[in-house]
């Protein structure tokens, strides 16, 4: 089983969706959702990992299991050898193997023939990001274009509240007046449904600022940890 299958973040997005079903599945179609992108980007390098990656590559090794998995649940719901390589460097590779691809999907289904499909990954970036974002076409909500984004992980040591969120970026209360939140989840703001993020006992949020994220995560909601 796919280790991000366990992401907080990942089971919220599941939960949220499922829990949502009879309100979202109206919108949820090619009709009205122009792209839905999914990213991973980490300031991780391949030392350590050069044999492993020449064998694999970013496709293989992010792409058709960790972003297809997260495809899955945004898309299907409704439809030994790392110690041998520990001192081995980075730049002794001969072969050319991708550490960064992006690729575009289409759908054969009639429900999503004119949405397109984007997945990217890249190692040794500037910022360490693995994140899912819906855009829906202009009209569904209001006259400009509103986005439905879910931060699965960011950097080290960020508040769980920019580091795991469920975020739409205009007000949906209209149109999707009852939406239903994961357990252990919350608005940030009690008026304002845009934000969703994980409850934090005060145990966890201490630790959080202390600096001490191991004790915060598995303090967390159902101690799932909120930095998996």
């Amino acid at each position: 089983m796919d280790h991000y299958a366990g992401k907080p973040v990942v089971q919220a997005l599941r939960s949220y969706l499922q829990l949502n079903t009879a309100t979202l599945n109206p919108i949820w179609n090619s009709n009205n959702i122009q792209d839905i992108h999914i990213e991973m980007t980490e300031t991780a390098t391949l030392q350590h990992r050069v044999s492993y990656f020449d064998s694999s590559g970013i496709i293989r090794d992010v792409m058709v299991n960790h972003l297809q998995l997260l495809l899955n649940v945004a898309y299907d719901e409704y439809a030994a050898h790392y110690e041998a390589e520990m001192s081995q460097r980075s730049d002794e590779s001969d072969n050319f193997t991708p550490t960064a691809a992006w690729i575009e999907l289409t759908s054969s289904l009639d429900e999503w023939r004119d949405t397109s499909f984007r997945l990217a990954a890249a190692k040794a970036t500037a910022e360490r990001q693995l994140s899912i974002t819906v855009a829906f076409n202009s009209g569904v909500f209001q006259d400009q274009q509103c986005t439905l984004t879910v931060i699965i992980q960011r950097a080290l040591n960020v508040d769980a509240s920019e580091a795991h969120r469920i975020e739409w970026s205009c007000d949906v209360s209209e149109v999707l007046p009852d939406l239903q939140l994961p357990k252990g989840w919350k608005y940030v703001e009690a008026d304002d449904h845009r934000v969703v993020i994980p409850q934090r006992s005060e145990h966890a949020t201490a630790a959080w600022e202390l600096g001490d994220e191991a004790s915060a995560c598995v303090d967390t909601v159902d101690s799932s940890g909120p930095c998996s």
